[in-house]
């Protein structure tokens, strides 16, 4: 018999638990008539806070926010990769504790590595093949369009103090002359990225979810569901690039300041550290979706008469 208000362990016929006192004991209920787990999606823990704040909203204290920090140190920013996919897998999976153990190290780096190969699997490898299949170039293309935004912020900057320069062409006179170049040389890359990026960022949900390396490789699933779930994508997407650029007005305000110079370090440190965990829980939002899909269906814990029924 267990105590029904502290779940004590309690002898049989008892009548009051020796442990807290109460007067109702109760039988422990059969296998069969057990009743559902909670959800799996814990939607009271997943909408504590914003996502600037929300690490400070869990039961558990933020011990592990360091790791987040370690995205601003070149070479071991993988186990700050490592803590952002168990972090956005944690919150997809609406788990009640959202924070990662500091004593999951080990994991985190692997994830990292993982993460960082299949950077190299899905863009690198790839457009190094269309540079040498449509003699791609984006430092020429870029390079024109930067001289020529060059040329006329220099334009009215004499301009303004009376003086004359050469007008610059106009920019569909610079439009037409790099059309055909772009058609022939810009398009396939450019095409390609738009069509890598939401399944690659699918595939990273997928494996912050399930944590398996094979999650890259569902390239017809992951497309699928990159379509399926096309706005919430574009949402963390737009989301991520917006708090990246307030990240770097926060930088510029920072060197704005008379002590900017010697208290940059610090404020690089916590700003590279929020911009993690915040993209973990946007990336989080975009994986609680993709978890209740059918393609994730045998990860998810089922209710023990459907596992029952599924094992006979």
């Amino acid at each position: 018999m267990y105590c029904a208000s502290c779940g004590a362990q309690i002898a049989e016929g008892s009548r009051f638990c020796r442990h807290c006192g109460a007067k109702e004991p109760v039988q422990p209920a059969p296998v069969s008539a057990a009743p559902a787990p909670v959800p799996v999606l814990a939607r009271q823990r997943r909408s504590a806070g914003n996502a600037l704040t929300w690490p400070f909203h869990q039961d558990q204290p933020p011990t592990s926010l360091w790791i987040a920090a370690l995205a601003s140190i070149p070479l071991i920013s993988m186990i700050s990769q490592g803590w952002w996919l168990d972090a956005a897998g944690r919150r997809g999976r609406g788990e009640v504790g959202l924070l990662p153990e500091n004593r999951d190290l080990l994991h985190m780096l692997r994830d990292g590595l993982i993460a960082a190969v299949m950077v190299i699997v899905y863009f690198v490898i790839p457009l190094l093949i269309i540079a040498v299949v449509f003699d791609w170039g984006w430092d020429r293309a870029l390079a024109d369009f930067v001289d020529w935004g060059g040329q006329w912020i220099h334009y009215w900057w004499v301009t303004l103090w009376g003086e004359h320069g050469v007008r610059p062409q106009d920019f569909w006179q610079l439009f037409e002359v790099e059309l055909d170049r772009w058609l022939l040389h810009e398009v396939a890359p450019i095409l390609y990225l738009v069509a890598a990026i939401p399944m690659f960022v699918t595939a990273m949900a997928r494996f912050a979810l399930t944590r398996r390396a094979a999650s890259f490789f569902h390239f017809l699933s992951n497309a699928a569901l990159s379509i399926r779930y096309l706005g919430s994508m574009a949402k963390f997407l737009f989301l991520v690039l917006l708090w990246s650029l307030a990240g770097v007005v926060v930088l510029s305000a920072v060197m704005a300041t008379a002590i900017g110079v010697v208290i940059l370090p610090v404020a690089y440190f916590l700003i590279s550290a929020a911009e993690v965990w915040i993209s973990a829980r946007l990336a989080g939002n975009l994986a609680a979706r993709i978890w209740e899909s059918k393609s994730l269906a045998k990860y998810r814990p089922q209710a023990p008469g459907r596992a029952a029924a599924a094992a006979g």
